[in-house]
């Protein structure tokens, strides 16, 4: 799960490919918000325009059937913004909910949207044994893989845990099958266990062809949650 900090949100609502006079909604009960939703468009659209729909219930107000307006007003107003943008292309929108949450999996198969992806949300108990300590990202002096991560202060506040979330891992061509990447997993768990860090975290496409679910299970990795995609041809 994602804990947005009021910064991630300030830098959100600087971001060219939403318009958030036209494509951003949100329910209100008095002061609360019980739910918002969000479109955001695609810079290419080869050979469709899969827009992206993210958006959300207050738990308290589930079950009132505002997940199912929300999702209308989305299919409604992704229209005339696909229009501004991509008018000569196809339009698609893609929502996403956990794949746990049976309440939302069934609204959106009932309104005509198919799930077409999955990614995990996967964990590592840091203070478990690490798996080994070798490094190599260079081979001489040509960079072959590189790994970066950061610590979220909203997350670690809500969730109580110290978190090592790992952005990105990748290798070059030429450093592939080599064990680089396990390598600097390993490196980079090990230095966060030594500071403090009781977690290591990231995300990942299930159907990753590169085999990155397996290498990260390799290493420890287990996983926590599954987020689903569903997408629904509009025009």
């Amino acid at each position: 799960m994602e804990y947005p900090s009021e910064q991630n949100l300030r830098e959100a609502f600087g971001q060219p490919d939403q318009d958030f006079a036209s494509g951003s909604i949100a329910f209100y009960d008095g002061p609360t918000m019980v739910g918002y939703g969000v479109l955001t468009s695609r810079s290419e659209a080869d050979p469709a325009h899969d827009m992206r729909y993210e958006g959300g219930v207050h738990p308290s107000y589930r079950g009132r059937g505002l997940g199912g307006e929300l999702l209308d007003w989305a299919e409604k107003a992704a229209v005339p913004l696909h229009n501004d943008r991509h008018p000569r292309r196809p339009l698609s929108l893609s929502s996403g909910c956990l794949s746990s949450n049976a309440g939302a999996v069934a609204l959106h198969e009932q309104r005509g949207y198919r799930p077409v992806r999955w990614f995990h949300s996967m964990v590592r108990d840091l203070s478990a044994a690490i798996l080994g300590f070798s490094f190599l990202a260079y081979e001489g002096s040509e960079p072959l893989g590189m790994l970066i991560s950061y610590e979220h202060e909203a997350y670690n506040t809500k969730t109580g845990h110290r978190d090592l979330h790992i952005s990105l891992v990748g290798t070059r061509a030429a450093g592939r099958k080599r064990g680089i990447a396990t390598a600097l997993l390993i490196t980079a768990m090990s230095a966060a266990r030594a500071d403090g860090y009781d977690q290591a975290s990231l995300g990942v496409d299930a159907d990753s062809l590169t085999g990155a679910v397996r290498l990260y299970e390799h290493v420890g990795f287990t996983v926590a949650l599954t987020w689903a995609v569903f997408r629904k041809r509009l025009a």
